[in-house]
Formats: structure tokens, C-alpha cells, sequence
């Protein structure tokens, strides 16, 4: 028996746990709501078959994990690349700012072989606010007009004093109103001369991101079914599957301790667990990625387990645990088949 706090090996009739003095769970109860669970040949496998069958469920649900979050990468990557258009922001700081001490801004779009210019929003520091002169271009939902249309307009010089601040003298806003035009033409000649290959090339990362969000998706549910195959074999309970966390303490309770399953599942307390494993599972992610990408290369190793679990099914004599060997043995091969041909795992 084991402290289910620290993991420390007790006698059977301890009342505290010697190592950290937590006061013993008596078992009875558990027992039967482990048998509601698990079958009892579940419980009597082989150890070593059930290392192999836990470091492949732990193997995919690391990579499982992995792929959540390049999936999520990808959705962010992908989203600000998103339309068919190309805009530039340009930033007038200090001195040369027009309107503002601080600062003013001129934005400017690219969009079906048009150049737009952003005009008729008072609070974004320089966009030509809305007024007689420039009402006529907008309606409620068009925040940009299109600059050759309206060059004339736009190079006019009253249009450009509305942008300076309120407060200041005409002379200061006629001086300013001219910094503002010969800023926006400046900005418009440097715009057009980089806005159509600089679309091409926004155009082009919006392909290989959704190109990237799709393989990531498509192999992320091919893992998932694997996943699947693997919990149906039910060897683990329902109430501990798809959960890294029970998972990582399976395999290592399995892996560094000669006692069966269902002593690791009586002393599992997953809040204590994930306490204690956050940070561990946070740094052997990536190890234990890369060491069931090594092992998947491993002819050798992949012969050994298939030959052991084989075995196995030649040797049981319950059906129930010869289906369980087989389920075992045909996981594995599946898992390391995918992880060799997962073409994102490795990125």
C-alpha cells in the first residue's frame, strides 16, 4: 500500500503515513468503486506490457498537447495575415507630428489595385476628420476613400488644416496643415511602391499558415482516433483517460514501482497530482516527444515489444486479457507507424 499524498510505501495495516504523516485511506470503499470500473484482468496484466501500453498513451497525449498549442499558433498566425488587402500605418513623432504633441498617424490600404487613405475618425492623430469637405465620401460603414479618385481633395490645403489641433492659431494650422499634405504624399509615393508586392507576399504567408493550421488539424485528428483505439482496449479508467496529468502518474507509478495499476488508481488524488506534475510535465514534454520519436525508429525495440506482446497472447489462457495483449500489441504498432509519418511532430 502507498501514502496517496507522498507515494510512500506502507505496511497494510498503517494508520498514518510514515514519511509525511498523512492519516491512511482505508480502501475498502475504493476497491469496489474500482471494480466498477476496471475489470479484474485488467488489473493482473503483465507489468511490462503495461509500460509499453502507458508510454504510448503518454506519448500521444504529450504530442497531443503539443499540437493543441501549434494549433492555436497557427489559427493567430493565420489571423494576422487574414483579408485581401494590405495596410500600412504611418507615425509622426514629436516635432514632426501635426496634430498632437505626442504624436499623429496617416493609414493607408491597398485592396483591388486601389490605394485608400483613411479619413473621418477625429481620435486616430492625423486621419482627415469628418466634416463638410469630406462627409460626401463617407457613409456609415466606409472608413477609407479611394486616393486617386480624390486626389484633387486630398492635396488641397484647407482640407489638411483641419487636422491640426483646435486651439492653435491659423498661421500654426496653415503651417501644420501643410507638414500634414506634404506627410501624406510622401507616405502615399513610399506606399504605392512597396503595397503590391507587399500584398503578394501577406497573400502568400495566408496560404502556408492555412496550409500549416490544415496539416496540423488533419494530423491532430488522426492522432486523436489513434488516442481512441488506445483507450478502447480499457485498460484505464473512463474517469482517468484523456487527462495528461493521471496519465504521466500512471506510467510513472507503473514504471518505478513493481505494484499493479490498481494500486496506483486507489491512491490517485488528481488535485495533488497536477500540483505536483505541472512543472515536471511542463519541462518532459518535449523529452518524452522526442524519445517516442526515437523509439518509432527503432526497428529493434519496435520487433522486441511486438514479439513480447505476442507472446503474451500465446501464453494467457483469459480471453479477456488476451484481448486486452493484442489491443496492446496493435496500439503500439499504430502509434509508432503515425509518429513516423506525422510530418508537424518534428517541427
Amino acid at each position: 500500500m502507498f501514502c496517496y499524498k507522498c507515494g510512500y510505501k506502507l505496511n497494510d495495516e498503517a494508520i498514518f503515513c510514515s514519511q509525511c504523516g498523512t492519516k491512511v485511506q482505508r480502501i475498502e470503499n475504493d476497491i469496489r468503486t474500482y471494480s466498477r470500473n476496471v475489470s479484474e484482468t485488467s488489473v493482473d496484466l503483465e507489468h511490462e506490457a503495461l509500460k509499453i501500453y502507458l508510454k504510448d498513451i503518454l506519448a500521444m497525449e504529450c504530442i497531443k498537447r503539443k499540437y493543441m498549442s501549434e494549433l492555436d499558433n497557427a489559427t493567430q498566425r493565420l489571423s494576422s495575415v487574414s483579408g485581401q488587402y494590405y495596410y500600412r500605418r504611418f507615425e509622426f513623432n514629436n516635432e514632426e507630428s501635426w496634430r498632437y504633441p505626442d504624436s499623429s498617424f496617416l493609414h493607408f490600404m491597398y485592396q483591388n489595385d486601389s490605394f485608400y487613405i483613411a479619413v473621418g475618425k477625429a481620435d486616430d492623430h492625423g486621419s482627415i476628420e469628418t466634416c463638410p469637405e469630406t462627409s460626401s465620401y463617407l457613409n456609415n460603414k466606409n472608413y477609407y476613400i479611394n486616393i486617386s479618385d480624390n486626389f484633387n481633395f486630398l492635396t488641397n490645403n484647407s482640407v489638411w488644416m483641419l487636422t491640426a489641433n483646435y486651439g492653435d492659431s491659423y498661421p500654426k494650422k496653415k503651417k501644420n496643415g501643410k507638414k500634414a499634405k506634404e506627410a501624406f504624399l510622401n507616405c502615399y509615393e513610399e506606399f504605392k511602391s512597396n503595397a503590391v508586392e507587399s500584398l503578394k507576399t501577406k497573400l502568400g504567408l495566408a496560404a502556408k499558415f492555412e496550409a500549416e493550421k490544415i496539416g496540423i488539424s488533419n494530423e491532430l485528428e488522426a492522432l486523436e482516433n489513434i488516442l481512441g483505439k488506445g483507450y478502447s482496449v480499457n485498460i484505464i479508467p473512463t474517469q482517468f483517460r484523456k487527462n495528461l496529468y493521471a496519465i504521466y502518474y500512471l506510467y510513472d507509478f507503473i514504471s518505478s514501482s513493481n505494484q499493479s495499476l490498481s494500486t496506483a488508481l486507489l491512491h490517485f488524488d488528481l488535485n495533488e497530482i497536477k500540483t505536483k506534475l505541472d512543472k515536471i510535465i511542463e519541462q518532459q514534454q518535449n523529452i518524452i516527444i522526442q524519445q517516442s520519436i526515437i523509439m518509432a525508429q527503432n526497428k529493434e525495440k519496435m520487433e522486441y515489444n511486438q514479439k513480447y506482446l505476442k507472446n503474451l497472447v500465446n501464453v494467457e489462457r483469459n480471453t479477456a486479457q488476451i484481448a486486452m495483449y493484442s489491443g496492446i500489441a496493435a496500439n503500439n504498432a499504430e502509434v509508432c507507424a503515425w509518429i513516423g509519418l506525422a510530418n508537424y511532430l518534428k517541427n
